[in-house]
């Protein structure tokens, strides 16, 4: 098959301060499904310098809009309108290359959005697959006390762009109407679709493991004596929940005593000052660890010397480092919310309600009071984790099951 695949973000380093997840997922389909046919990815210049080695057929065409609207940005609530205008551009370059070659399938995979278009798609004319995409995942109202004013009044801009988007742009509606499939990452994602649309939605995650990560992550390196290490990674960002997650370190630490234990994190950001005052605070200084960012093999290597994950954060859409840990056989701590709600199941890890933050603090303590206190229960749960990954998450299957909707959509 001739395939075009829209992935403004597409590369295997991941640009960890902007979007590892989507980067991964963009790279990790696309190259994959070159091996088997001949695809053309439009994607973001900034994935350039990061494009070492890709498959013989895989044609990679960088689109970049005018540096004017750069600016757009590098502010917060604006990224989404130059993330637009590239999908505009994309489709004009996109609709050159199929005069040209044909194409049999179009397939927008990145960003996965389901409030923003996919130009391609709707114009194209071409049978054309959607997603996985997100976006229907908000802070639960509880825990927007968690926010400042300004982190609130961001909350409100996202929540009214998405409802402007859903329901005023003709091109997003066009969009979900030409997609012969839509693949969606969660439950609440779904839920932002007409019931109509409902029979062309199939859940599929937007996160994933090689197969030498996957063996890579088999090899524990904790060595006897060490510490109960409790893990949690990612952008240091209001909205994923790290200060709950320090709060239930030190509640989780009175319940203890005196017993050896940490809390390891890995990420950087705007609210490290304010975490590790938080830390401070709450007398757990010395057992807090800030990583900062790590390369990708170090990352790695973290999660075969940790004993729990946790990861509390309020609307990830997918949630990649959720996937990492179970394919590294730790229990998991999360909320019942978006992809992370999504991934964790009951026999390999815990889902904690997006309840009062007192209330999410408290049990989460309690759950890794129980993990610390029963080897055999995070042995099991670990093993089954790992299982779920090979069986569901290993990048080679979820790119022979896009292989197979392309198929699909073909028959049609």
């Amino acid at each position: 098959m001739r395939v075009l695949i829209s992935a403004y973000a597409c590369n295997a380093g991941g640009d960890l301060s902007l979007h590892p997840g989507e980067d991964l997922v963009g790279w990790q389909i696309a190259s994959r499904i070159a091996k088997n046919h001949e695809v053309w990815v439009l994607t973001e210049m900034y994935n350039k310098a990061k494009h070492d080695v890709v498959p013989p057929n895989m044609h990679i065409v960088y689109v970049r809009i005018p540096v004017l609207f750069e600016i757009l940005y590098k502010v917060d609530f604006l990224r989404r309108i130059y993330y637009y205008l590239w999908q505009v551009k994309a489709y004009f370059v996109g609709r050159s290359l199929h005069k040209r070659f044909n194409f049999d399938v179009v397939h927008h995979l990145t960003f996965g959005n389901d409030w923003m278009p996919s130009f391609v798609g709707a114009f194209l004319g071409k049978p054309f697959l959607w997603g996985p995409i997100g976006g229907g995942q908000k802070t639960p109202k509880p825990l927007r006390k968690e926010y400042t004013l300004i982190g609130n009044l961001k909350e409100f801009v996202r929540d009214f762009a998405q409802f402007v988007g859903r329901h005023f742009l003709i091109s997003r509606k066009l969009t979900a109407k030409r997609a012969k499939k839509i693949l969606v990452c969660n439950e609440e994602t779904k839920r932002c679709f007409p019931q109509e649309l409902h029979n062309k939605i199939d859940y599929f995650p937007v996160n994933g493991l090689s197969e030498e990560e996957f063996q890579l992550l088999s090899q524990r390196n904790k060595q006897e004596g060490e510490p109960f290490r409790i893990l949690t990674a990612g952008r240091l960002h209001r909205l994923k929940g790290f200060g709950l997650v320090i709060k239930a370190f030190a509640r989780f630490k009175e319940r203890v005593g005196e017993a050896p234990c940490e809390l390891v994190i890995v990420g950087d950001g705007e609210e490290k000052k304010n975490l590790t005052d938080l830390a401070k605070g709450l007398g757990v200084k010395n057992n807090v660890k800030f990583l900062g960012w790590l390369s990708r093999e170090k990352l790695l290597e973290e999660y075969t010397r940790a004993d729990v994950f946790v990861f509390l954060s309020f609307r990830d859409g997918g949630g990649a480092v959720v996937v990492e840990a179970m394919g590294a056989g730790l229990p998991v701590v999360a909320l019942k919310s978006g992809g992370p709600g999504f991934h964790v199941g009951p026999g390999w890890g815990f889902l904690v309600e997006p309840d009062e933050p007192h209330n999410v603090v408290g049990k989460t303590a309690e759950i890794l009071e129980r993990l610390y206190k029963d080897e055999n229960l995070r042995v099991s749960l670990g093993k089954k984790a790992r299982e779920r990954v090979k069986e569901y998450y290993l990048w080679e299957k979820l790119a022979d099951r896009i292989e197979n909707y392309y198929r699909e959509i073909l028959e049609e």
